[in-house]
């Protein structure tokens, strides 16, 4: 539905006056995204029924290759929808029918991301590592935060919006966590007492055969996650003008989970 939606939305004419052909496509891409939003809502109650989120009380499911396989497969349609080269949306600039199409879908796509990030990434250790490789992608630069790179501005907010959760109690691992290469965080995650083995083992291997697993320190992120927040103040007073802006999305989102490390803390 969302590759039939993307390539109805791109091949709509721009006209200044919807002819009943025109309004005749977009009836069609209207469906197509009603679809996509289905598909999206049935996805979020098939895996949170599965896994449940950490703090619902159900009983454990019996693992199978066949359900980490199905759950790793929509965390990777997930994460290439979400990095799909569609602007961002913007109060300041209206977009057209089709394309609030897409972003209306791609918001979609960003809930059920979030609600299912417990079991996209059930460790500590794999959200930790995925939170330290988007950030590094996505740190301002001369070079222009594209939501086409591997880990674009879209996906970023999405997993900072799920590490807000106060269940996640990331601070119980991240202050002790050590610098690891690739290899020996791949270990450690192996080594873990696992709530869901079967699936913690498919997803750090399908990190690790997709560009691999990297690490930082607690201070580089919060420094990181600070540089995020603080980047429109800069541009704004003439410091690193030339860096492209960081989009709002991104900018809420390391605030808010500033917010919640600070809280953690306190």
């Amino acid at each position: 539905a969302w590759s039939s939606l993307c390539r109805g939305c791109s091949e709509m004419p721009e006209a200044p006056v919807l002819t009943v052909e025109i309004r005749a496509m977009l009836h069609d891409l209207k469906r197509l995204a009603y679809i996509a939003s289905c598909c999206l809502h049935l996805l979020t109650a098939f895996i949170n029924e599965i896994y449940p989120k950490p703090g619902v009380k159900k009983q454990r499911p019996v693992e199978s290759d066949r359900l980490t396989t199905m759950v790793g497969e929509a965390r990777a349609l997930l994460c290439t929808i979400l990095t799909e080269e569609v602007p961002l949306a913007s109060p300041e600039n209206k977009a057209s029918p089709p394309l609030s199409l897409l972003q209306e879908t791609l918001s979609e796509c960003y809930d059920t991301f979030v609600a299912c990030f417990h079991a996209f990434y059930p460790s500590v250790q794999l959200r930790w590592v995925v939170l330290c490789s988007l950030l590094q992608q996505n740190m301002p630069s001369d070079d222009v935060i594209s939501s086409s790179a591997s880990g674009g501005p879209r996906l970023l907010a999405a997993v900072l919006h799920a590490l807000c959760n106060p269940a996640e109690q990331l601070l119980n691992t991240i202050s002790s966590l050590p610098e690891k290469n690739g290899e020996e965080l791949y270990e450690l995650i192996s080594r873990t007492a696992a709530i869901y083995p079967l699936l913690e083992g498919h997803m750090a291997q399908r990190i690790e055969e997709h560009g691999g697993l990297t690490s930082s320190t607690f201070r580089q992120v919060v420094v990181q996650l600070l540089t995020l927040v603080v980047n429109p103040l800069q541009k704004a007073i003439g410091i690193d003008a030339k860096q492209p802006g960081v989009p709002d999305m991104v900018i809420t989102c390391a605030g808010n989970l500033l917010s919640a490390i600070v809280s953690q803390l306190a």
